[in-house]
């Protein structure tokens, strides 16, 4: 159990390290279109990519896990929303048809300010057949509070 703990400890560790000195080498932490088209190194964008999904999963995780004990009709409808999305949005995606639509994405230099996050979620819907007068209704909301 002690190894099993300072191992992830240790990967724990090289994942934080890899990304601070990928998000200072892309210009810190303003993580929009603008750092997304500055990371050129495409390996740099599919990891990106990779750390989000698992932390999506992560976030999940964060937000389940008191409530599936505390709260049990609370944490069922988080579980059972959780993987709606996931079933809906990423269950036939991989990892490079979202960096591939980021890049589509945030060609249009108006979406360059709109965050990461945002822009995935776009991306996300495009991808699941959104009809594309909502999809560009959504587009100009984020590109308003951007």
């Amino acid at each position: 159990m002690k190894t099993r703990l300072c191992i992830l400890s240790i990967v724990i560790q090289l994942i934080v390290f890899v990304s601070i000195g990928c998000a200072q080498s892309y210009g810190g932490r303003n993580y929009d279109g603008n750092w997304w088209v500055s990371a050129k190194d495409r390996r740099v964008k599919n990891s990106f990519i990779a750390g989000f999904l698992s932390g999506v999963e992560l976030g999940y995780r964060f937000s389940s896990w008191d409530l599936l004990g505390a709260n049990k009709d609370c944490g069922y409808k988080v579980t059972r929303g959780y993987y709606a999305y996931k079933t809906n949005f990423l269950a036939t995606v991989n990892v490079s048809q979202i960096a591939d639509g980021l890049d589509l994405f945030y060609s249009d230099v108006k979406n360059k300010r709109i965050k990461i996050y945002d822009a995935v979620w776009i991306v996300l819907n495009i991808i699941s057949g959104r009809p594309d007068n909502e999809v560009k209704e959504m587009i100009e909301n984020y590109r308003k509070n951007s």
